[in-house]
């Protein structure tokens, strides 16, 4: 239970992280961003939703067994590692064109694979125990909300300013190796 409140602060931290990651990237190419930040969370928020519904399907073919769901996890967990490590890299190339859609598509893809975190690990987290959902439920957000807000203070108001945004890309992979191992080490008592 305890890997799973990490994985899911880690994600709260990582997809706050790339929030702010894509929205300065869109600012720094465009020389404006206040016009477009509706558009801009509004898809890093629908590509969550979309995410989190296929992960529930998937949660739900891999009930009957933990360790499927762990492992499925941990693929969900490398993705946004990953992801936090080609962003500035995708930002990079995204600064070279004149249209918007690549940093929407960039928003969606960051909100799809963080969104299908939160089914898994809620899954992981009850294994079995439909008594205690709303208790899980509580718990998960909690560390949800927790980790989006230490990624907002510290990536927002000390790693873009200090290190840039590969800097802050680069503290979103080291926060997620940290829940990748956590689920390793889960995946290997199981």
């Amino acid at each position: 239970k305890v890997s799973a409140l990490a994985v899911v602060g880690s994600t709260g931290f990582v997809a706050m992280a790339m929030a702010i990651v894509i929205m300065l990237g869109f600012q720094s190419c465009r020389g404006y961003v206040y016009q477009k930040v509706g558009i801009l969370v509004g898809t890093l928020m629908g590509g969550m939703a979309v995410g989190a519904m296929a992960a529930t399907r998937l949660a739900a073919r891999n009930a009957s067994s933990d360790r499927s769901l762990v492992r499925s996890l941990l693929g969900v967990d490398i993705l946004v590692g990953m992801l936090a490590v080609m962003m500035p890299f995708a930002l990079g190339v995204f600064s070279r064109g004149t249209a918007d859609l690549p940093f929407y598509v960039l928003a969606v893809l960051a909100g799809l694979i963080t969104g299908a975190q939160f089914p898994l690990v809620n899954r992981m987290f009850r294994s079995g125990d439909n008594a205690g959902v709303g208790r899980s439920a509580g718990l998960l957000e909690w560390a949800d909300h927790l980790g989006g807000m230490a990624g907002a203070v510290l990536v927002g108001v000390f790693i873009v300013p200090l290190f840039g945004v590969s800097g802050a890309c680069t503290a979103a992979a080291a926060v997620k190796l940290m829940s990748v191992t956590a689920l390793v080490v889960t995946l290997v008592r199981r």
